[in-house]
């Protein structure tokens, strides 16, 4: 049985993130058994944060932000897999985290069906 919050993320959160080049897709199998009851994004101009960098420097900053608008477009979101695009031109490094709740998955799916 899932355990409720298991969590599968695609880097821990001081690891690289993904690169997320303009029009990239990723199928993140996420092994969870159940669909995910979130997605959460996360896009930054560094690859990797660090503990001395400087967040206002221009041309190098040590940010990440949550996904906002098309940089991040959830295009299948099930049980094995969860599709994401880059619906942008812009070029980002990504870091995804979905939670599961297997109790919260199985009620989410009755109240859609109007259960």
């Amino acid at each position: 049985m899932l355990p409720s919050g298991a969590v599968y993320e695609t880097g821990a959160p001081g690891e690289p993130l993904l690169p997320f080049h303009a029009g990239q897709t990723y199928d993140l199998v996420h092994g969870l058994g159940v669909t995910p009851t979130s997605v959460q994004g996360y896009v930054s101009f560094a690859e990797q944060l660090t503990e001395d960098g400087d967040p206002l420097d221009l041309d190098h900053p040590n940010n990440v932000a949550e996904t906002a608008g098309n940089q991040l477009v959830i295009e299948r979101w099930d049980d094995e897999i969860v599709r994401v695009r880059n619906d942008t031109c812009g070029e980002f490094y990504l870091r995804v985290v979905l939670t599961a709740d297997a109790d919260a998955s199985s009620i989410g799916q009755a109240g859609a069906s109007g259960n």
